[in-house]
């Protein structure tokens, strides 16, 4: 009987609280959607300034925000990003400033500082943790709407899934409660992640008939949360400057999870084995002695975790990894197939990426080259971790139509080789070479490597001199309207010394004024008469080189024709 009394009293109490939360519900939301952060930036690219919008969270009252940084495109480098502004419900509809701080590569985020911080923004990051989610646990969250000229919050709430561990520990929810970077709550208000992926499904599709279905992924909207515990020890990894975010790494590509009967077959026992796919030339793994093939049993004398989720297999290893200091030893016990071995690796800096690479666009050639990465050795074929070279970033439309069909392109991922026929082994001689001869030759020729084949292209160099023109036609029409524009003022001179009743004084400094402005307005026109003269000599120069080029438009196409026959 007493132990009946005690349930039903537990029960009273589970439910009154559970009354008391959904009484509080309101108000906890009306204070957690301060957090929720729409940001702004814009992107200065080649075809010119594009804005781009992410959701974040406001982490603490200093200003910290965070967001998924797999939300910027990955084609868009560190230096052309800028101006960022952050909004939230009730703020300002011009946005508070921010800069941004880099990312942290074990999560996935990204971090903002804002100048100013807003006090009606709600910091997230000083509220209770919800350490640990469970299978039906109710969440919810709050997704930032734009309206017209302010932000609003829609709740939305759901349930838990499916849980996994590991060292990004994730949440899969019944359907998502907030956008990707906003903050996502438990029934109490505690925090409990950030919404960060969206989960994939695979359904089988039928085109029609009797014909076999195919497996298609469809992808729900974002409801995969990083739990708080793996967002606070992101924030306690976060750099101060897009240049401190350099995670560690070894030089190790194409890492597979062994299967685990082929293991037991090799007599490795029943702990997961990863396989090496690649090793990169001049990597730290190259010289460690690691090959391809190579088994990976231990890191830092732990087995590697079984984990009912391939990926967080991988990210395990990739952890273990990130969390060494450049410099520091990664001990690892392989199989090389013939024994085992313990083989100790010293962790480098990751090389660069596109997003931290120098690149120079020459609009009036067309295109931009940029630092060869490890990414482009790995697409040529050559797994070089410290790759020399120049690389094409991008090619304009405008530059094919002008080359037309007298020889080979350009195209995005070109090695240039060759300038000119003089060799190019870096992005700072490649760039040394255009500036040099762009502003003078007649006409450049690129020796490229592209991974179907070399090739040779030939550019042809009319812009410059085409804005050399415009720029003298430019100078002559603001002298013409200068020489105009003082004939007004000598005439209005004229006019106020006829009818003005002025003293002899004053008559006299007039007529001085009028001289002077006759002496400068006949200057004027002899440097009109020049830049006539010296317009029409480029203007002449000018159809002469046309000329020029024609005919060695015209020799290189017999050529081409010739070697193709």
């Amino acid at each position: 009987m007493l132990y009946r009394v005690l349930a039903l009293f537990l029960v009273f109490i589970c439910c009154r609280a559970g009354v008391l939360c959904a009484e509080n519900l309101p108000e906890l939301f009306r204070q957690r959607s301060t957090s929720c952060l729409s940001i702004t930036f814009k992107h200065l690219g080649y075809d010119g300034e594009s804005k781009i919008f992410l959701r974040g969270t406001f982490w603490s009252s200093d200003g910290l925000a965070i967001f998924c940084y797999s939300d910027i495109p990955m084609r868009m480098r560190f230096a052309d990003i800028r101006d960022f502004r952050v909004f939230f419900k009730g703020g300002d509809e011009l946005g508070l400033k921010a800069r941004f701080l880099g990312f942290d590569e074990i999560s996935g985020l990204g971090f903002l500082k804002l100048d100013n911080p807003s006090k009606e923004l709600f910091p997230v990051g000083d509220l209770q943790r919800r350490e640990k989610l469970n299978v039906a646990d109710d969440v919810w969250g709050a997704a930032l709407m734009e309206a017209s000229n302010c932000h609003v919050a829609e709740f939305y709430s759901s349930k838990v899934s499916m849980s996994f561990g590991g060292v990004n520990r994730r949440h899969i929810l019944c359907s998502g409660v907030s956008r990707m970077g906003e903050p996502v709550f438990d029934k109490s208000g505690a925090f409990a992640g950030i919404t960060s992926d969206s989960s994939a499904r695979t359904v089988l599709v039928s085109q029609g008939g009797d014909t076999e279905k195919i497996p298609l992924e469809m992808y729900d909207i974002p409801n995969v949360v990083l739990s708080a515990e793996s967002v606070a020890a992101a924030v306690r990894r976060a750099p101060k400057s897009p240049e401190e975010s350099k995670s560690c790494w070894i030089g190790v590509y194409n890492v597979g999870i062994m299967d685990r009967g082929a293991a037991r077959l090799m007599g490795l026992g029943d702990s997961a084995a990863l396989t090496i796919g690649d090793v990169l030339k001049n990597s730290p793994a190259e010289r460690a002695g690691l090959k391809q093939g190579d088994i990976v049993l231990e890191v830092d004398g732990k087995n590697i975790p079984n984990s009912p989720m391939a990926q967080q297999t991988l990210d395990a290893f990739s952890a273990a990894i990130d969390s060494k200091r450049i410099g520091e030893p990664l001990r690892l016990k392989i199989f090389d197939g013939a024994e085992k071995k313990d083989v100790e690796v010293f962790v480098g800096p990751r090389p660069k990426t596109y997003r931290q690479c120098k690149a120079k666009y020459y609009k009036n050639l067309g295109f931009a080259v940029r630092e060869m990465l490890m990414d482009d050795s790995e697409r040529l074929g050559t797994m070089d971790a410290s790759p020399k070279g120049c690389v094409v970033d991008y090619v304009g439309p405008e530059l094919s139509k002008r080359e037309g069909a007298a020889s080979s392109t350009l195209a995005d991922g070109d090695l240039i080789r060759e300038i000119n026929s003089q060799h190019v082994g870096s992005f700072e001689e490649a760039v040394k070479l255009i500036d040099k001869l762009g502003a003078g030759a007649r006409q450049l020729v690129i020796l490229a490597e592209a991974p179907e084949g070399t090739k040779l292209v030939k550019m042809r160099i009319l812009i410059l001199c085409a804005i050399l023109a415009l720029g003298h036609l430019a100078v002559a029409s603001e002298a013409s309207q200068a020489r105009e524009a003082f004939r007004e003022s000598v005439r209005i001179c004229q006019l106020t010394a006829k009818t003005s009743a002025l003293g002899a004084e004053q008559a006299a400094n007039l007529d001085r004024l009028i001289g002077a402005a006759r002496a400068h307005l006949a200057a004027l026109e002899t440097d009109l008469e020049a830049l006539k003269k010296a317009n029409d000599e480029r203007r002449e120069a000018l159809k002469q080189t046309s000329r020029a080029l024609a005919r060695d438009a015209d020799a290189l196409a017999a050529f081409s024709r010739f070697l193709d026959g």
